[in-house]
């Protein structure tokens, strides 16, 4: 997993400072302002230490989101990896970023 600088760092999970909100089922849509297409900043900041905090608040957020799908990509043995559902939808993202660049 990628590290709150971008650096790989097995077994990175993002987890939230105060233990509390991992007792609740939270979902990254409920961290971004769906109407100004931008993260809800003070969320942020409550829920992740500063780090953390910092790398989430620089993820662009696109302008015309695709909804989420349940997805199952398997790699060439048959198995799922995150590297596999990377693998395929990284072509698809790059174009539709493209477009949206245009």
């Amino acid at each position: 997993m990628v590290g709150p600088l971008g650096t790989w760092i097995k077994g990175f999970i993002p987890s939230p400072k105060d233990e509390s909100y991992t007792q609740s089922d939270m979902k990254v849509s409920q961290l971004i302002d769906h109407e100004l297409h931008t993260w809800r900043t003070s969320m942020v900041l409550d829920i992740f230490n500063p780090m953390l905090a910092q790398a989430i608040l620089s993820m662009p957020i696109l302008a015309r989101p695709s909804p989420d799908k349940l997805m199952w990509i398997p790699d060439s043995k048959g198995l799922f990896s995150v590297k596999s559902a990377y693998k395929e939808l990284l072509p698809s993202t790059l174009s539709r970023v493209a477009n949206e660049l245009n």
